[in-house]
């Protein structure tokens, strides 16, 4: 996600550690203890102040970075993406793969309250819960009963407030009769709305993570997560201190239960947007990983020690506002797509990336050991095409009744990297299609909040899979998407998607998601440009570090540093 992750999910920019999110393939450095490991802090860039730590309410993966360093779900995932014991010690699955039985560990909040099972249905209720407007509450929606709470329409509180409060206790129902229950305080009985093999992965993402229940009620939804004295902790580090846009520091969790494995005393983590910035706090050591190395600075760190280069489930793109005047018309938005060289994009703005030819990245499976990208095809074009742009936008001008292109924006979350990337594509629409684009480049709390409001002609987007299946990338522009602020909805579109929900096997499918995908592109409310890499490094004497290929990005549980 954009983070998100997940909106992934949740976007951010490759400078640093950038958003998007967990459930795939990754890199799993030796994690066997160094002398002085246990001593050691790790000096890590988190790319900008989080939004957010409330894991109920965020949605964007610098969030989702911190909080899988100190929070867990039932499971976490290991760096094949394979889910394995988390607060869950085990679990058990019904016959029909639509009831799942998970027996929890002895664990313990970092105040000393026992993690029970109904700090996860607490939890899951209030993501579902409307009122709340949890954005990655769409990842719960294979859980029986979510979907009413997903689509429930929540009245005006400030011209209906009669009304608003009616709506309460019929959310109250709605909740009990969530697909989610404790019989006890050790055990968690989760039943699906239908069989999802994909399901279980998700029990690691935030949005899955218990709430210390009694803490979070005195607290209130408001301030939970939004400094550390209004968190609780169940993972493998705390928040030891937060200086918004400054600096978050995590230490050791003593109380966590698989406190033996963790080896470092604790995390230092900065807040720099400045990819040369970044790249001089680590040449001078002052940094010891880069989790995204700059683009710009990619041929000083590739082939040597420490370097590292692993695919990506993620994707950036344009997203267009079809309600904006300049993009009511598809054919207008088709010649933005034509005016993009998508290969010289990814050569030359962002070196070893890939120009994507569709939006779901290559990396991604419909069915386990199934690549989805070859039943959609290599729809766009890998360079551009002025004349047909030209003409394009001519005629969609034409079908407008305009003889000029209202004025245009791109908003983009602000860094070196993002500002590299607008000025490219602003010179690609100058000089093929004849149109100048503004561009409005913001901090990052900013942007997401433009972007929710829909204040923007085109953004500088992102997306990065939560889960290893094309649904993560195209449930997000259905009609009902809580991450579709474009507003975007087709009748087609929408049917596909609905058809791949009840096909009777995976093959059939697969053929309606790629019917959907198509669609999409068909239509152009957003526009693919490339899929990225994950390049990154780190200094001698770190290892340890698990990247994921989808989810949160990283895990630092099992870090060790020699010097």
């Amino acid at each position: 996600m954009f983070g998100m992750r997940r909106p992934v999910a949740a976007l951010l920019a490759l400078a640093s550690a950038l958003f998007l999110t967990a459930c795939g393939h990754g890199v799993d450095l030796a994690a066997t203890a160094v002398a002085g490991s246990a001593h050691a802090v790790l000096n890590i860039d988190w790319g900008t102040d989080p939004p957010g730590l409330n894991p109920i309410t965020t949605d964007n993966n610098v969030s989702f970075d911190v909080l899988n360093q100190v929070m867990e779900g039932l499971t976490r995932l290991n760096a094949q993406g394979v889910p394995q014991p988390g607060i869950a010690a085990s679990w058990g699955v019904g016959a029909r793969g639509l009831t799942y039985t998970f027996h929890l560990r002895h664990a313990l909040w970092s105040n000393g309250d026992p993690v029970q099972a109904g700090d996860f249905v607490y939890a899951w209720r209030q993501a579902l819960d409307p009122r709340n407007a949890a954005q990655d509450a769409s990842e719960l929606q294979y859980i029986a009963g979510a979907s009413a709470l997903l689509h429930f329409s929540l009245p005006d509180p400030k011209t209906h407030p009669t009304a608003y409060a009616a709506a309460g206790t019929q959310i109250s129902h709605l909740e009990a009769a969530l697909g989610v229950r404790a019989p006890n305080p050790q055990t968690l009985v989760v039943t699906l709305a239908r069989p999802t093999p994909f399901w279980l992965p998700l029990t690691s993402l935030p949005v899955y993570f218990p709430a210390d229940q009694s803490r979070v009620m005195a607290w209130g939804m408001g301030r939970y997560g939004s400094n550390p004295q209004y968190m609780s902790f169940d993972g493998p580090f705390v928040i030891s201190a937060w200086v918004h846009n400054q600096y978050l520091d995590l230490k050791k969790n003593p109380k966590y239960w698989d406190a033996a494995h963790v080896q470092l005393a604790g995390v230092h983590g900065v807040m720099v947007s400045s990819a040369a910035t970044v790249d001089n706090l680590y040449q001078t050591d002052q940094l010891d990983v880069l989790p995204s190395i700059p683009p710009q600075f990619l041929s000083e760190y590739r082939g040597k020690p420490g370097f590292h280069s692993t695919p990506l489930a993620q994707v950036w793109y344009l997203q267009v506002n079809v309600n904006d005047p300049a993009f009511k018309n598809v054919l207008i938005r088709r010649a933005f797509s034509e005016a993009i060289d998508r290969a010289a994009f990814a050569s030359k703005v962002v070196p070893g990336s890939t120009p994507a030819y569709a939006l779901t990245p290559p990396t991604v499976d419909y069915a386990p050991g199934r690549p989805f990208s070859p039943l959609v095809g290599h729809v766009l074009p890998p360079t551009a095409d002025p004349a047909l742009a030209r003409r394009d936008l001519a005629d969609g001008l034409k079908a407008l009744g305009l003889t000029v292109l209202p004025r245009v924006t791109l908003l983009l979350p602000s860094s070196s990297t993002t500002d590299l990337e607008a000025a490219a594509l602003q010179g690609m629409f100058q000089q093929n299609m004849g149109v100048s684009v503004q561009v409005e480049s913001v901090d990052f709390k900013t942007f997401l909040q433009l972007m929710q409001q829909g204040r923007y002609s085109m953004v500088l987007a992102a997306w990065g899979a939560d889960y290893n299946d094309p649904t993560t990338f195209l449930d997000l522009f259905t009609a009902h998407s809580p991450f579709n602020t474009i507003h975007w909805s087709d009748p087609a579109y929408n049917a596909d998607m609905q058809a791949a929900q009840s096909a009777p096997d995976a093959a059939r499918r697969g053929a309606d998601l790629a019917a959907a995908e198509k669609e999409l592109l068909a239509q152009l409310p957003v526009i693919p440009l490339y899929w990225p890499t994950r390049n990154w490094t780190e200094q001698p004497g770190v290892r340890g570090i698990v990247f994921y290929l989808t989810g949160p990005d990283y895990s630092l549980k099992g870090v060790t540093k020699s010097r």
